[in-house]
């Protein structure tokens, strides 16, 4: 298996060769692990739970592709268009986690895994030992809680996610003393009150 950046920010080629069966489905899927932060709001709750040493993952992007004359191809985008914090209307790019979780005080891992599997199987699967291809792909075989098995290829790359920019400066409130003019067309400043209305003040 292998992964390669296409150039744009957040798109993989990820590809292979294989001796599987036409037309054979692989799930191929970028992960990234995430830990949670000492003192943040997720591993208080890891805490309370007993589970204050487990990590969580998040699935940056998922596709599914076909075996086609011994080989296959696709491409995954690990980044999602969010609207800029800093410069609203601006498109920024992020990670599925970085949007939905960037609160909890998540360490990300800085490697990627890519993982390519293919479907469950009831008939038994081999890998061929001492393969250099299955080595370098970290080729293993998986099975399922009700004894079906699969293949899992694996490839991991350091990428680092987006840098969070969080504005620190509090809005500032503009205060403007706007002229009233009167009926007759002059220009004249009221003094404003706080003070209710009267039980007999018109709205107009």
């Amino acid at each position: 298996m292998q992964v390669q950046p296409t150039g744009q920010a957040g798109v993989y080629t990820v590809s292979g060769r294989t001796n599987l069966p036409e037309q054979t489905r692989i799930t191929v899927q970028a992960v990234r692990d995430l830990k949670a932060q000492p003192s943040s709001k997720l591993t208080n709750d890891f805490v309370k739970l007993g589970t204050a040493d487990r990590s969580t993952y998040s699935i940056l992007g998922r596709t599914q592709v076909n075996v086609k004359d011994g080989q296959w191809q696709t491409s995954l985008n690990l980044l999602q268009s969010v609207p800029d914090r800093q410069t609203p209307g601006t498109p920024g790019l992020l990670e599925t986690w970085q949007v939905s979780k960037a609160q909890l005080g998540l360490q990300p891992n800085p490697r990627v895994i890519f993982l390519a599997v293919t479907d469950p199987v009831s008939q038994a699967l081999t890998v061929e030992q001492g393969s250099p291809s299955a080595a370098q792909d970290n080729l293993s075989i998986r099975f399922t809680n009700d004894g079906k098995s699969y293949l899992q290829a694996e490839q991991a790359l350091v990428i680092e996610p987006p840098n969070v920019k969080v504005s620190t400066q509090p809005p500032v409130s503009t205060i403007a003393t706007v002229p009233v003019k009167s009926l007759d067309g002059s220009t004249e400043l009221t003094k404003q009150s706080n003070a209710p209305l009267s039980t007999n003040a018109i709205a107009r």
